[in-house]
């Protein structure tokens, strides 16, 4: 396991992370623990959002060194290999051999992954799945398939920008969520209504 101190972390910030006792801690006065613990969730929060901003990348670096090893390996030997050599369990494998796949459609579209999460990454890359009533609905009642499609994207886009918001600026989120939320209602009220006249012409 990695500690704080063998990692290469500025001086103020390791003695910052020193593991007190709650013997020593209880010996502060209330002003110096609650700038202690103000302190703490401090570096806590910026570490989490920094590892955040650099998740999509590391995971696609780890993925493409997993397939180049696979390359180099005999048939069978390579989920073994992951698993002994680096604890890896085989969801964790998939996980990142798909980070570098999905990584690789984005590049090709010139979109950038830098600053992306992982879970970012794989939003950016997965698009919604229909549930089988949305199949059944789009069969039975029907707009056009480009005015179908069309709407996807606009859902597929404002999905994309919440996820961003989330991810990246979540202070924003809410204000940025409720309005866009609202007009898809809206939207979604629209094209029900569309698809009602349409049946009713049939």
């Amino acid at each position: 396991m990695t500690r704080p101190n063998d990692l290469n972390l500025p001086a103020e910030l390791k003695a910052a992370l020193v593991l007190r006792s709650e013997k020593y801690l209880s010996k502060l006065s209330d002003d110096e623990l609650d700038d202690f613990i103000d302190e703490r969730q401090r570096i806590m929060e910026h570490t989490m959002a920094s590892a955040r901003q650099v998740g999509a990348v590391c995971a696609v670096l780890i993925g493409r060194s997993l397939h180049a090893k696979k390359a180099r390996l005999r048939y069978g030997e390579f989920r073994a290999w992951a698993e002994m050599r680096h604890h890896y369990k085989p969801s964790t494998i998939t996980l990142y051999l798909k980070c570098a796949r999905q990584a690789d459609q984005l590049i090709a579209r010139n979109v950038s992954i830098e600053g992306l999460s992982v879970r970012g990454l794989l939003a950016m890359s997965t698009p919604p799945r229909e549930t089988a009533a949305q199949q059944r609905n789009l069969m039975d009642g029907a707009l056009p398939a480009a005015h179908n499609n069309r709407q996807a994207g606009e859902i597929n886009r404002l999905l994309m920008t919440l996820s961003w918001y989330l991810e990246k600026a979540p202070e924003l989120f809410e204000a940025v969520a409720v309005p866009e939320l609202e007009q898809l209602v809206k939207k979604s009220h629209a094209i029900r209504k569309r698809a009602a006249a349409v049946r009713d012409e049939e």
